[in-house]
């Protein structure tokens, strides 16, 4: 699990830092000192797990996750107690209270862990190329049948995705991340948060951003080695 520690106190970050290193599903990605900082880096990368400071400069921990609308999984570390009941009104992970001891932080990350993991066993089975040629989305209340062939990218907008195809847009209720999990992985890639794309659509790839079609894409840092060892480069 990605893993984004957001606290303005050092120690704290270091302490929990530490603490992940001695778990084997997580990966510390990045720190930062403020929530303002950290919304700056969820515009371009994905997380799996925050752990989140209350108390900070700018901007609260609780209004920072008022402020989203798509959440990774949250889990406070904070030396105030009066905020859980509000906390969890977010549905967040979990709250524990600093200073914090190893078996209660491990406790709340095998939580974050196994929610991380039902989510990825109800994805199907992939299948191969021949096989899946075909999606139905449900718009509006009836189910729409769309060639895959005809995809060029999908978008993420709120708590919605838009398909753009190659004649019109279909628009549904689910995020990126179900809908990559019932594609096949050989023909599509998530190139950023917002964006995943029909490789056999990519024109051309400049720097950190792909052109498909009349469109210019971002791609995030991170992503961007795997979409290129899926490419067939010369």
């Amino acid at each position: 699990m990605k893993c984004l520690i957001v606290d303005d106190e050092a120690i704290s970050r270091r302490t929990l830092v530490k603490m992940c290193s001695k778990v084997n599903f997580l990966e510390v990605i990045a720190e930062c000192s403020d929530a303002t900082q950290a919304l700056i880096y969820l515009q371009n990368e994905d997380i799996d797990l925050i752990f989140l400071d209350i108390h900070m400069p700018n901007m609260t921990g609780i209004e920072f996750v008022r402020s989203m609308r798509q959440l990774p999984q949250v889990i406070f570390s904070t030396s105030d107690d009066n905020f859980a009941l509000e906390a969890f009104e977010y549905n967040v992970t979990d709250y524990i209270i600093k200073p914090v001891n190893y078996p209660r932080f491990l406790k709340a990350v095998q939580k974050a862990h196994a929610i991380y993991e039902s989510e990825s066993v109800s994805s199907p089975t992939q299948t191969s190329t021949v096989e899946q040629q075909t999606l139905f989305l449900k718009e509006d209340g009836r189910f729409t049948k769309l060639n895959i062939n005809d995809i060029l990218w999908i978008e993420s907008v709120g708590d919605y995705a838009n398909f753009i195809t190659v004649k019109d847009k279909h628009t549904v209720h689910a995020t990126l991340k179900k809908i990559e999990l019932r594609l096949p992985t050989d023909r599509f890639h998530k190139i950023h948060r917002k964006y995943i794309i029909n490789l056999s659509k990519i024109i051309d790839i400049e720097d950190n951003s792909v052109l498909i079609k009349d469109k210019i894409l971002p791609i995030s840092r991170r992503n961007k080695d795997s979409l290129m060892k899926k490419l067939n480069l010369i």
